[in-house]
């Protein structure tokens, strides 16, 4: 879908490469070694996923600026790498991912796309992973499309990681596999993919994770009818993972912060004169950049962000004591959409802004758009100031919850009209305005949801 006219500086390549989860990668990638190899097919190659890289324009300019001095004169520009593992194709294009990261500072996104099936008769690994060699292959792919850009400048860390639908499973293997540098990672978001991960098994000789009291729930939920006895807990062993990452770079940032308090105090007692106050003076120096650095990485704990938006996306348990957490995983921040009234509002925001982009982008005629949705096309707001938590930014944003109440009569309506709904999503299906499969159907029509808080709140 095209959203909006996104314009400016964008730099942009895509590479095809081979699923670095499957078993098999070694035989066209012997570098890349696996802790939990996936996958039944013993002979052949494993299949290609697409990995999309975007530079947004403030990156770009930074980028520039930097090319414009002397070679030698040139400093690396530390950017945060933001890695979406998403479903099948190009994420970036049919969930309009640019708009938000136009403005955004010191930035990259990685988009790798994701599998619905097993393939070659359920042979093949349905995670497909993202690998660090990967990156540095697609950096240089924008060396070889963009002239006169030393993208070897950028000094990328991953930063933020997020899995939407099918992604989930890309997300949690690339990193219980050790896929790439853990250490600098702050959020892991979640859009509508809050899972356990029963599979694939845990590593031989290695024991379930240690679940949080919230998670640790033996019954059956609307995915999983028959229980998860056995279940390897992927999605916790990967963020237990990062966060032992992050005590390890905290744990030598403070022993080397304490060895440096040692060196000040032999300093002192030094002679007095010019190479004393030299020496205090260096030490000084290295102690604060240390102490700021821990207190950095202290601040920089990772938060786990999750979007509970339909039954098959994030699925709850059947059994859940009074008060207790519903999720099959437990997450710092969640936002559940799976509210009636939020539910709603979102069916309708989503269906809306749809229909809307697929008149302006000329694949349907005004005239085809239900009239109950006429409506609200006038006084749409932009993508990025409707809001999906509780609290919105001051101004004219508003939350979802807002934008429903704000809208209640019109939403009601809507709401009212099943034959609208139907119409709506039947247009969105034959047209393939998202998936050339049809998806959503009017036999599913909640994968409206599904799709719609991500193009609303990515």
């Amino acid at each position: 879908m095209q959203f909006e006219s996104i314009t400016g500086d964008f730099a942009q390549a895509t590479l095809n490469l081979p699923n670095p989860l499957d078993k098999r990668i070694t035989t066209v990638e012997p570098t890349i070694t696996l802790i939990q190899p996936e996958g039944k097919a013993a002979t052949g190659v494993p299949r290609n996923v697409r990995y999309d890289i975007v530079i947004p324009p403030p990156t770009m300019k930074k980028l520039r600026d930097e090319m414009r001095k002397p070679a030698a004169d040139r400093k690396k520009i530390m950017v945060r790498g933001s890695v979406m593992w998403g479903a099948g194709g190009d994420n970036i294009s049919i969930y309009g991912l640019k708009w938000f990261f136009k403005d955004a500072p010191d930035t990259i996104l990685i988009c790798a796309e994701g599998f619905e099936d097993k393939g070659n008769n359920n042979e093949e690994p349905k995670n497909a992973g993202f690998h660090k060699i990967y990156l540095a292959r697609l950096v240089a792919e924008l060396k070889r499309t963009i002239a006169n850009v030393d993208f070897d400048l950028l000094d990328i860390r991953f930063s933020i990681l997020s899995g939407y639908s099918t992604g989930f499973g890309g997300l949690g293997q690339s990193v219980n596999n050790d896929f790439f540098d853990l250490r600098f990672v702050e959020r892991i978001i979640l859009f509508d993919c809050i899972y356990r991960a029963d599979g694939p098994a845990l590593p031989r000789g290695e024991k379930p994770p240690p679940l949080p009291p919230q998670e640790a729930n033996d019954s059956a939920d609307e995915v999983d009818k028959n229980g998860h006895r056995g279940s390897a807990f992927n999605t916790r062993r990967a963020i237990i993972r990062i966060q032992k990452a992050q005590q390890q770079l905290l744990d030598t940032n403070t022993s080397e912060q304490q060895q440096i308090e040692k060196e000040k105090k032999e300093a002192e007692k030094m002679p007095s004169g010019p190479d004393k106050v030299k020496k205090l003076k260096e030490l000084e120096e290295k102690l604060t950049k240390k102490a700021d650095a821990v207190k950095k990485i202290v601040a920089q704990k990772v938060k786990v962000i999750g979007y509970a938006v339909s039954s098959g996306g994030s699925p709850k348990y059947s059994e859940v004591k009074k008060g207790g957490y519903p999720y099959t995983v437990f997450v710092d921040t969640l936002i559940d959409l799976r509210e009636q009234d939020l539910r709603t509002a979102l069916f309708v925001l989503s269906l809306t802004r749809t229909l809307d982009a697929a008149v302006r982008n000329r694949q349907i005629p005004q005239a085809d758009v239900p009239a109950s949705y006429l409506q609200f096309i006038p006084a749409l707001q932009p993508r990025g100031e409707i809001r999906s938590g509780d609290a919105a930014k001051k101004g004219t944003l508003k939350t979802l919850k807002e934008w429903g109440v704000a809208n209640k009569m019109k939403v009601e309506w809507v709401k009212a009209s099943g034959s609208d709904i139907t119409a709506a999503v039947q247009i969105i299906s034959s047209k393939g305005l998202y998936y050339s499969t049809g998806y959503p159907s009017t036999s599913n029509a909640g994968g409206m949801l599904h799709i719609g808080h991500l193009v609303d709140f990515g």
